[in-house]
């Protein structure tokens, strides 16, 4: 809504469920306030004069495509939603066993990829709280293909380095 230099946020659900609120009842510290206002309408108009949903879905297919190609053992899924990717990594594919938590995976492929320039958003516990790593990407809507290849070579490195770190002898749980 900000265009990511305006802080600003909204709620959005069904009238049935804000039905339940009586009128001026609730609010925020920011509310109602009007720069915040005139950046997120700017925001939106850019949005869609510049159709970043559709160039979102575009990119987002061939980064999907790009990604499916890495060959690392411990990627079991790839998925995701224009440019909103998530992938799923276990330690065996067949049987979706996740790795041990102790090994910290997802943290060490956020270190490795930063070595290689490369942000990405890790999770732990996603299975149960304890068990289940992955990593989310989310690039910019200005992205292109060559900056996707270059996201899909950094981490196929992460991913990489990070077995290697794990490694039985590699001195490092």
């Amino acid at each position: 809504l900000g265009g990511g230099v305006y802080p600003i946020s909204a709620v959005a659900a069904d009238r049935d469920v804000l039905g339940v609120f009586d009128p001026g009842s609730h609010g925020s510290t920011f509310g109602g306030n009007p720069l915040a206002c005139a950046c997120a309408v700017a925001a939106i108009e850019a949005f869609e004069e510049e159709r970043l949903a559709d160039r979102s879905r575009e990119l987002g297919e061939y980064a999907l495509r790009r990604l499916r190609e890495m060959t690392s053992p411990i990627v079991r899924e790839i998925r995701g939603k224009g440019l909103f990717i998530g992938i799923e990594l276990v330690r065996d594919r067949e049987s979706k066993t996740p790795f041990d938590p102790a090994h910290r995976l997802h943290a060490r492929i956020k270190a490795n990829g930063m070595r290689q320039g490369l942000m990405c958003y890790p999770m732990g516990g996603t299975i149960d709280g304890r068990l289940g790593d992955h990593v989310l990407l989310a690039p910019p809507y200005i992205v292109d293909d060559m900056q996707l290849d270059e996201i899909t070579d950094k981490l196929s490195i992460a991913l990489a380095d990070s077995l290697v770190e794990m490694a039985p002898g590699a001195g490092r749980p």
